[in-house]
């Protein structure tokens, strides 16, 4: 939702909290979705977590929007005083460490708040400022992985994968920082970054006559307004002299199916050259009816379906269905994280459009593309599979 938008859906919910509270307790909203509780003379040690579990279960009730049930889940951070800090600021932040566990958790669920977590706040808090210096003072790189045609090994395309070269630890994977960026509003300005940066780089890789295909960057259209997305995205391709047709934006699964964001504008990408591919996708609640409806070409198939396809019959059969849907669908399927021959055999045999993994190349910095490219590498990889798959 655009904030104008949240404001009546928000007052619904604070109208909720109060109902549940006791007259003698307070509560605020700090501001976007985040509310604070106060609850003062508590008589029983079980109580807060009580009226967490009340809370919880109001806030869950549908609320109607646009005559459809909007369902809405909250995750609810409980310290104590004197126990938790003897502070507001103390508090505040130790509560926030106890909500933070209850969305890693799985969301919708209460946590109390222990001394663990406030060392783990305190990394996350210094993490959050050296993230913060990182983007201002050029610590953020990118590298690139193929994405291979397993009918011939021909690179189809980059994806772009963000790192950080952090001046202590050395090159640090998104695992490490990406969710402290999403909570602490960084993951927009990263990914402004990232598209600026991928569009600048494929456009000196065409100007050295470099064969790289589209290249693909990760895209949270969650983190933006739908209008402010399209105009970073356009104003971007053209201030790199390159066009929309040479990017792929690889969304999640459950962002792209997200009610609150407008079909109209993934349309609107895709009319003005973009690609677009679902990333991880099986992980999240399509319905074939909706995705047949997504302005989409790509279906990446995740690679936690594709880790175990040697021993994992299940895993097989979902794999081989994504594919034969994709093909029904006139999309494309392309598997993440291949690594194995074993792995590659399967998805050959499955039908697979295309594969992404180890197996071609790892993840490699832009001036390791060149001579990858250059040196049909990934083709010749796929020629060597062939023949040692070729009978004597």
């Amino acid at each position: 939702f655009q904030a104008s938008l949240w404001t009546p859906y928000m007052k619904k919910i604070a109208q909720r909290i109060r109902k549940t509270l006791r007259a003698q307790d307070e509560a605020a909203r700090l501001g976007g979705d985040e509310f604070v509780v106060l609850l003062e003379d508590i008589d029983q040690q079980a109580t807060p977590a009580r009226v967490a579990h009340a809370l919880l279960e109001r806030i869950r009730a549908p609320l109607a929007v646009d005559g459809k049930p909007l369902h809405i889940t909250s995750s609810i951070g409980i310290c104590v005083y004197p126990e938790d800090g003897d502070s507001p600021a103390t508090l505040f932040k130790n509560a926030d460490a106890a909500m933070y566990l209850a969305k890693q958790s799985g969301r919708d669920a209460c946590r109390y708040f222990t001394a663990a977590m406030a060392r783990e706040a305190e990394a996350r808090f210094e993490l959050e400022t050296e993230l913060r210096l990182a983007l201002k003072t050029g610590q953020m790189r990118l590298a690139y992985q193929p994405k291979v045609a397993l009918a011939d090994g021909r690179v189809l395309g980059l994806e772009a994968l963000v790192r950080w070269q952090h001046p202590r630890e050395g090159l640090l994977l998104p695992g490490r920082f990406l969710s402290v960026a999403a909570e602490n509003g960084l993951l927009q300005p990263l990914t402004q970054w990232v598209v600026g940066e991928v569009s600048r780089q494929c456009a000196r890789w065409r100007a050295d006559g470099l064969a790289v295909g589209r290249l693909s960057c990760n895209i949270d259209a969650s983190i933006f307004q739908p209008g402010m997305l399209e105009a970073m995205l356009l104003k971007t391709v053209v201030e790199a002299s390159i066009t929309p047709a040479d990017l792929e934006l690889e969304v999640l699964e459950t962002g792209m199916l997200r009610e609150t964001l407008a079909l109209g504008l993934w349309e609107r990408l895709v009319a003005r050259g973009f690609e677009l591919s679902i990333d991880d996708f099986g992980t999240g609640e399509s319905s074939l009816a909706r995705l047949k409806e997504l302005p989409v070409s790509t279906l990446k198939i995740d690679r936690g379906f594709v880790r175990d396809l040697e021993t994992d019959q299940g895993d097989r059969s979902i794999v081989r269905t994504v594919i034969a849907m994709a093909k029904i669908l006139g999309k494309r399927a392309v598997a993440e994280g291949v690594e194995t021959d074993a792995q590659m055999r399967f998805l050959i045999e499955a039908g697979c459009y295309a594969v992404q993994g180890n197996w071609f190349s790892a993840p490699l910095p832009p001036e390791g593309i060149p001579d990858l490219i250059r040196d049909d590498c990934c083709r010749e990889r796929r020629k060597d599979l062939t023949r040692e798959s070729a009978p004597a």
